[in-house]
């Protein structure tokens, strides 16, 4: 039909055609434009707003979440430095190796030991700040410690020398820390189990494994000084004698006291958890000495079971202070619900 109309009226049809065809083109191109800058414009404000919520103290971890990545931190820091200790050389690709045997393991908790002294200061009182300072301004921490790591490498040998020395002599505060945890820890353990029997009238269940749980350690402790006395007892060795011995006598009069009525608030729980832990100490003294004759480890290089119970007792304690203790100052922050909030 179109073919028999005249040529004019042909090219007047095709002209209105395109110009349709055109404006309908422009319209949705400019629909389709404006939808996409607003969709960038809202999903540009909301990474802002995330990112700005996550950097600064309005966004807070529950202080039980909050105590867990403490935890797994100091955990983490603990195997990395062992790796680097024992296995960093093997896996490093040059030999002048930063991050390797003592100077690697100095190098990462130089980085820990400077964050966490900054979070001590920033977390001192019960303030609003400290409780955020606790449970938020986490992409900072993480940050930081990146920063801390990466200038640790840095670090002159000197300085490391320096650092080492520091932490031998603080080494001894870390021992009676551990000791009050371990105190804390059995009289919390006891008062529990106490509790369990005076809720079900007549009930000695539980006193029952509190006593078989002491008597077995104190038995463990005594047949430990027998086997340190047998196996590190040399002639010519006096202090593997006196040692041994001195523990057994003086874990023998703890509990003998602990028990009398000469201690108020004791417990023979508590007593044996003390006992074990200075026969260990006992056997880290005994297998530290360097001299073969005196400690047949020295002879073999053999350390890993001293550094094992060594490491599992310094896991347990300081995830015992980080659960008990890590609480935090200041009033909570609102909305305090649920692992995460803001």
């Amino acid at each position: 039909a179109v073919g028999r109309l005249p040529a004019a009226t042909c090219l007047v049809v095709s002209i209105a055609l395109r110009t349709v065809t055109g404006a309908v083109s422009s319209a949705t191109a400019a629909t389709t434009s404006c939808a996409a800058s607003c969709l960038g414009a809202c999903c540009g404000a909301a990474a802002c707003a995330a990112t700005a919520a996550v950097c600064s103290c309005r966004w807070y971890l529950s202080l039980s979440a909050s105590r867990a990545i403490y935890a797994i931190s100091v955990v983490l820091a603990t195997v990395a430095g062992l790796a680097l200790r024992y296995w960093g050389q093997g896996v490093s690709v040059s030999s002048a190796c930063r991050f390797c045997g003592d100077e690697g393991v100095l190098r990462v908790f130089f980085a820990m030991a400077v964050l966490y002294l900054v979070l001590l200061v920033g977390t001192l009182g019960s303030t609003p700040f400290g409780r955020a300072v606790h449970t938020g301004f986490w992409v900072p921490k993480l940050l930081g410690l990146a920063g801390l790591l990466l200038g640790a490498a840095f670090l002159p040998p000197m300085a490391l020398l320096v650092f080492g020395e520091v932490c031998r002599w603080c080494a001894f505060f870390y021992l009676l820390f551990q000791i009050v945890m371990l105190i804390d820890f059995a009289y919390s353990w006891n008062e529990a189990w106490l509790a369990r029997d005076e809720r079900t009238p007549g009930s000695w269940r539980w006193r029952a494994g509190i006593l078989c749980i002491a008597f077995t350690l104190l038995a463990v402790c005594v047949v430990a000084v027998a086997l340190m006395l047998d196996f590190l007892g040399s002639p010519g060795c006096e202090l593997n004698t006196a040692l041994p011995a001195c523990t057994l006598v003086a874990f023998v009069i703890l509990t003998a006291v602990s028990v009398s009525p000469l201690a108020e608030h004791g417990a023979i729980l508590t007593s044996a958890v003390v006992a074990g832990y200075l026969v260990f100490l006992c056997y880290s003294a005994l297998s530290s000495i360097p001299d073969p004759a005196c400690n047949p480890q020295a002879r073999d290089g053999n350390d890993d079971l001293r550094l094992g119970i060594g490491l599992c007792i310094a896991a347990l304690s300081l995830g015992y202070s980080a659960w008990t203790y890590g609480g935090g100052g200041g009033p909570p922050p609102p909305a305090a619900a649920g692992l995460v909030h803001r």
